[in-house]
């Protein structure tokens, strides 16, 4: 049986349209979740250890009737890179993520002055999710969470498939510039100075030019407003871009 997905506002997440639950936008799951750790009822959520945030995400999904039916959500998906398994989602054309198990996908920080990603909370995920909505003019949306066999809640979200090829070096450093954002010595990491926006990973594997090669496309980029140690270290960085 097809698994319907009908949009951001009408998702049905068990082949019921009787239990549609709506999918909805990261910033509202981040907001109820919130909510649900102000009620009480998510309190471990506190302590930020990856336990207690799956304990508030699973009680989050039972109680918002957001808990998926992993058969259909989980089993069609493939490896996808380090963040997400992923499958498409041909009736409605929207590409599929689901959460690797024991992640939330990654978040950038400094390191002995070095950058990297680290795996994300889920907090952070969901901002992540929600700064590329605004940023990129992407249509992301979380649909649910399904639980796999070892009990780890992974969260599936959805996105418009785009057509197209991988872009080449040149157009990845045009579409930055186009918003704003300089490079760094990394090829793969942009700073944006005027309000700290970074964005991260941002390889040809996680982007896409369009057909005929008009525009280029974000599907999978690493985004945060950092900190002023990030923000001091990708200064740096663009700095010393600009002095090669």
């Amino acid at each position: 049986m097809a698994v319907p997905l009908l949009r951001p506002r009408a998702v049905n997440n068990h082949g019921n349209r009787s239990q549609a639950t709506p999918g909805i936008a990261p910033q509202t799951a981040a907001h109820e979740l919130e909510e649900f750790l102000a009620s009480g009822q998510g309190a471990a959520w506190r302590r930020f250890t990856y336990h207690d945030q799956c304990e508030l995400l699973i009680n989050w999904a039972k109680t918002t009737k957001r808990l998926l039916d992993a058969d259909r959500w989980l089993k069609p998906a493939r490896f996808g890179g380090k963040e997400h398994h992923i499958w498409f989602h041909e009736s409605s054309q929207h590409v599929i993520k689901v959460t690797h198990s024991e992640a939330f996908g990654r978040f950038p920080v400094l390191d002995h002055k070095s950058i990297r990603l680290r795996e994300a909370n889920l907090r952070e995920y969901l901002h992540r999710l929600t700064l590329s909505n605004w940023l990129f003019g992407d249509s992301m949306f979380v649909v649910g969470v399904a639980v796999d066999d070892e009990r780890h809640p992974r969260v599936v979200t959805a996105q418009p498939a785009i057509c197209g090829t991988r872009p080449a070096p040149g157009r990845i450093d045009d579409y930055f510039t186009k918003l704003g954002f300089e490079p760094t010595e990394s090829p793969t990491i942009f700073y944006r100075a005027s309000d700290r926006m970074a964005c991260f990973d941002a390889h040809a594997g996680n982007l896409v030019e369009g057909k005929r090669g008009k525009n280029v496309y974000a599907i999978d980029i690493v985004i945060d407003e950092v900190g002023d140690g990030l923000a001091g270290a990708l200064e740096n960085s663009v700095s010393e871009a600009k002095g090669r």
